[in-house]
């Protein structure tokens, strides 16, 4: 009995999986697609950017659904079922925002100056950096110990990688063996870096097994 839930679980898993890459991978194809000439394509600091934002924004997006509509969204998040997510609301609400709000930065910011004008862009890149602020100081204390102790051990690990990594490209930059990493590409960096940062530390507590 215990084998055949365990499989079911794996299967929801997969198929979760498997929809939400098939959901990004639709996003990214229909945002270069229709927004041609909106972000250069022969910029690779641009794409990844674009390409990470919608990464963030989707991830924002289906925590915000399944916080909303519970019902819907038991079935596409690794959660038990509609109840927990009425419990969690509290929690993952603010991480859904804050996905939204980095996947908004750098979307608007590879945009900029193609589809959209400096201007403008300084303008959406300002509200996005003070919400990601104002989200940060109004979660303080307001969570409980363990995702506090997430919280703080994935954005220690995101910080050593960032610093190997940028040290290590900065040194070959220095050396003459690769170009310095752009600004919109050092900000992309950060962004990977900080929610491989969190995958990591999430699977590493268990969290990503199938429930």
């Amino acid at each position: 009995m215990t084998e055949v839930v365990d499989g079911r679980k794996t299967r929801k898993l997969v198929l979760q999986a498997a929809f939400g890459a098939l959901v990004g991978a639709a996003a990214t194809y229909l945002f270069f697609e229709l927004g041609e000439g909106a972000v250069d394509l022969d910029d690779p600091v641009r794409v990844a950017a674009a390409a990470s934002g919608i990464v963030y924004a989707l991830i924002g997006l289906f925590v915000a659904v399944g916080a909303l509509v519970p019902g819907a969204g038991a079935k596409f998040l690794n959660v038990e079922d509609a109840d927990e997510l009425i419990e969690e609301r509290a929690k993952i609400g603010p991480g859904a925002l804050g996905c939204l709000l980095m996947g908004t930065l750098l979307i608007v910011l590879a945009l900029m100056p193609g589809g959209l004008s400096r201007d403008v862009a300084a303008g959406v890149t300002a509200v996005c950096f003070a919400g990601l602020a104002a989200l940060h100081f109004w979660t303080r204390g307001r969570v409980d110990e363990f995702n506090q102790s997430l919280s703080k051990e994935a954005s220690a690990l995101a910080m050593h990688m960032s610093l190997v990594f940028l040290s290590s490209w900065a040194a070959l930059a220095h050396l003459g063996y690769l170009e310095w990493i752009a600004p919109l590409g050092l900000l992309t960096a950060f962004a990977v870096l900080e929610l491989g940062a969190i995958f990591w530390v999430v699977g590493k507590r268990g969290l990503l097994v199938p429930r």
